[in-house]
């Protein structure tokens, strides 16, 4: 045998493969790209979600809006019903202008909502315990249970 030809290695040995460098170049190139989505996908998810809440503080404000207008109604038609009894009292109107003002105030908006929303069943009763007026001037108009509504 030809122990010329022979390589022996003592030692730690390096090796750096310069044909692949490409690869992992491209591999580079493909990382980079993967977390350049992930950033899009992150900034899309961010106006998205500015988006949702400003449609949602823009709803709020919009029923914040009708709310005020309800009370006003309601209040309204409370007013006219007390004027009707008044006047009724007086003899200067008769029961038919204060069972309208009465029919006015049970078909109220606000009540039907509030009573709409917590109790379906009691088209115009409502309750309020659990409502955003519960804490309103509005929830004295709205009859609570094993108490009459008061005209």
């Amino acid at each position: 045998s030809n122990w010329s030809s022979r390589f022996w290695s003592a030692g730690p040995s390096v090796t750096w493969e310069i044909f692949d460098a490409g690869r992992i170049l491209s591999n580079m190139e493909v990382q980079n790209a993967l977390q350049e989505q992930a950033l899009l996908t992150y900034r899309q998810t961010i106006l998205t979600a500015l988006q949702d809440v400003q449609s949602a503080l823009a709803l709020y404000s919009r029923e914040q809006q009708r709310t005020q207008f309800l009370i006003a109604s309601t209040a309204a038609n409370r007013k006219a019903l007390d004027l009707s009894k008044r006047l009724y009292a007086e003899g200067q109107i008769d029961f038919l202008s204060v069972l309208i003002a009465q029919r006015s105030l049970l078909s109220d908006p606000l009540l039907n909502s509030i009573s709409d929303r917590h109790n379906p069943s009691a088209h115009n009763a409502g309750y309020c315990s659990n409502s955003l007026f519960s804490r309103s001037s509005v929830c004295r108009f709205v009859k609570q249970p094993g108490k009459q509504l008061s005209f």
